[in-house]
């Protein structure tokens, strides 16, 4: 039997009303309890704030995904904070995109068919690197976000009984925590690889916002640097 317009009609006023109660609901109820996690926020708060600053005080206007990229980290943040999971996975997915395109555009010309290439060329040529470990950390977690952002379902809000983990309750401890950690694991990753790669940017700031990056980052500088910092001497193509 077809719907009429009325039946459509009074399906949309529902599916509104159905909307209007959940966003109320989160707005109210569901936020994170920043008491609980303050000192989580605040260590992930100082990563975002020294990737910004590095970004404003070295990186070139020209690098145009990696200033995306780490533009969009206070948006990503907020997300978190306001319990926006699916909106947060999804702004992490595009970090972490735009970040590993920084990436392929200082070892190529920037073309690439898929973006599927792309992440497999970059994990392949730094497989000789001691920072791969925090690349490969990058594309992983890509790869894993990729599996909750895709959209499955044809179905209206109503139908789907809610925005089911769109949002976590304050009581699912664990699955906050979880969220936290992806989006330090995220983090960290990038301070490491930026200032691996990026290593003469890093040492013309000046030393108390250097030591606010190296207080940030839960391994020893020196140790990727070191290893590492000859790559940008070398040319990528021929390898």
């Amino acid at each position: 039997m077809n719907k009429t317009y009325y039946d459509i009609n009074k399906e949309y006023k529902d599916d509104f009303e159905t909307y209007l109660t959940f966003v109320n609901i989160r707005s109210t109820q569901y936020c994170i309890n920043t008491n609980s996690f303050k000192g989580e926020l605040k260590s992930i708060y100082k990563q975002v704030f020294c990737l910004t600053t590095f970004l404003k005080k070295t990186i070139p206007s020209s690098e145009k995904h990696l200033k995306e990229s780490i533009l969009n980290l206070p948006i990503v943040l907020d997300l978190l904070a306001t319990n926006n999971i699916a909106s947060f996975r999804l702004m992490c997915r595009n970090v972490i995109e735009q970040f590993n395109r920084y990436l392929f555009s200082k070892l190529t010309d920037g073309k690439t068919d898929t973006i599927r290439n792309m992440h497999t060329y970059i994990k392949e040529y730094f497989k000789k690197f001691k920072v791969n470990k925090y690349i490969k950390n990058l594309t992983d977690e890509y790869k894993h976000l990729c599996d909750y952002v895709h959209v499955t379902k044809d179905t209206h809000f109503l139908e789907q009984n809610g925005l089911s983990d769109y949002y976590f309750n304050n009581s699912q401890l664990k699955k906050i925590t979880n969220s936290i950690k992806l989006f330090n694991r995220i983090l960290q990753s990038m301070l490491i690889i930026l200032v691996t790669l990026e290593t003469q940017s890093y040492l013309s700031l000046n030393r108390d916002d250097q030591k606010l990056i190296e207080l940030s980052i839960q391994e020893k500088i020196d140790d990727f640097v070191i290893l590492d910092n000859y790559y940008i001497s070398i040319n990528p193509t021929s390898n």
